[in-house]
Formats: C-alpha cells, structure tokens, sequence
C-alpha cells in the first residue's frame, strides 16, 4: 500500500466519519474553496483534469491527484502533470508494472 494512503486510513481510525460525495452527474468545484481529492482511473482523468486546472484558476490551495494506470507508458499526460504546482500532490498508481517511484496495485483500492 501507498504510505501517504496508509497515514490517512490510520488519521480516519482516529476521527470516525468523514464526507465523501461523487459527482452524481455533476462536475463542479465546491464554493467556497474546499479541500479537494481527485482519484481517476485511466482515461478517466479528463474531467478531473479540467477540474484541476479550474481549481487552480481559482487559487485553490488543497488539491491532490490520485491516478489509476496499467504502467507509466499509459500515462499520455506527462507535459500537463509537469507544469502542475510543486504543492499539488500528484500519485500515479500502476496496476501492471511495479516501479519503484509509484505505489503499485488498483487506485480505488
């Protein structure tokens, strides 16, 4: 598992619930300003994409990206994750190739 994931699981242990909403048809930001976690799978960072982009627009501060690939050669993004913030976390998980630099496994595990 991915240390930065594990941290959080055990932070959730302590505090109980939290709120965790799906888009349900809509694709917007909070207003105001909320903290905000995008996990995507595949080609399905598209939305998310535009999301991040609109978020840092609006000077969103807490923005961290988890994204599913098979290996990092799947990863047709890579000019747009370089230009992201130093601040914006961004994790890729690989479901087929182990590489030392990623966490290895499903990103909705």
């Amino acid at each position: 598992s991915h240390p930065q994931a594990q941290a959080l699981l055990e932070h959730l242990k302590t505090v109980g619930r939290i709120p965790l909403s799906g888009p349900f048809g809509k694709c917007v930001l909070p207003n105001p300003p909320q903290p905000c976690l995008f996990i995507a799978g595949g080609t399905g960072i598209s939305p998310h994409q535009a999301l991040i982009d609109h978020a840092l627009s609006l000077s969103f501060k807490q923005i961290e990206l988890y994204w599913g690939l098979r290996n990092l050669e799947d990863c047709y993004l890579q000019a747009w994750l370089k230009q992201l913030p130093s601040w914006l976390p961004v994790h890729l998980v690989l479901s087929e190739q182990n590489h030392p630099a990623h966490p290895q496994g499903w990103v909705h595990d």
